[in-house]
C-alpha cells in the first residue's frame, strides 16, 4: 500500500507539472497561435477532414464549445470549414496552406522548448520519464 503522503505528493507533483507545461506552451514564443490553437491544427491536419462532433469528442468538449475555439483559426485562414457533400447538417474541417506553414512553425518551436528542457536532463533520465508516464497512461486508459 501507498502512504498517503506519497499519494498527495505524487498527485501534486503531477498537477504542478502539467500546470507548468500548459503555460509554457499556452503562448509558443514565436508562433501568432497559442497551444490550445496548435492542438486543433495538428489534430486537423492528422485526420482526413473531422467533424465539428469529432473535435469536440476529441478534446471532451460540447459542439458550441470547439464553435469557438474554431472561429479564430477559421478567420485567420488557418482553417477551413466545408459542409459534407453527403450531409448538410454534418460540418468538416480542414486545414490551409497557411494553417499547415504555421503548423510545421508552431511544432518546430515546441519541440525546441520541450528539447530545452529534457536536454537538461541525463538520457537515462529521460528514457526513464517516458517509460513511466507512458506506462501511467497505459494504466489510466484501461480504467
Amino acid at each position: 500500500m501507498i502512504p498517503q503522503a506519497k499519494l498527495d505528493s505524487l498527485s501534486e507533483l503531477v498537477r504542478e507539472v502539467g500546470r507548468k507545461l500548459r503555460e509554457m506552451h499556452q503562448n509558443v514564443p514565436g508562433s501568432p497561435i497559442n497551444h490550445t490553437s496548435l492542438m486543433v491544427l495538428k489534430i486537423v491536419a492528422e485526420r482526413k477532414n473531422p467533424t465539428m462532433k469529432d473535435l469536440a469528442d476529441q478534446f471532451g468538449i460540447t459542439p458550441p464549445s470547439i464553435t469557438a475555439l474554431i472561429d479564430p483559426l477559421i478567420e485567420g485562414r488557418f482553417l477551413l470549414r466545408e459542409i459534407d457533400r453527403d450531409d448538410r447538417r454534418i460540418t468538416r474541417l480542414s486545414i490551409s496552406d497557411k494553417g499547415r506553414q504555421i503548423l510545421k512553425k508552431s511544432l518546430h518551436l515546441a519541440r525546441k522548448g520541450m528539447a530545452g528542457i529534457l536536454n537538461q536532463m541525463e538520457e537515462e533520465e529521460v528514457d526513464n520519464l517516458y517509460s513511466s508516464l507512458n506506462h501511467l497512461l497505459k494504466i489510466i486508459k484501461k480504467e
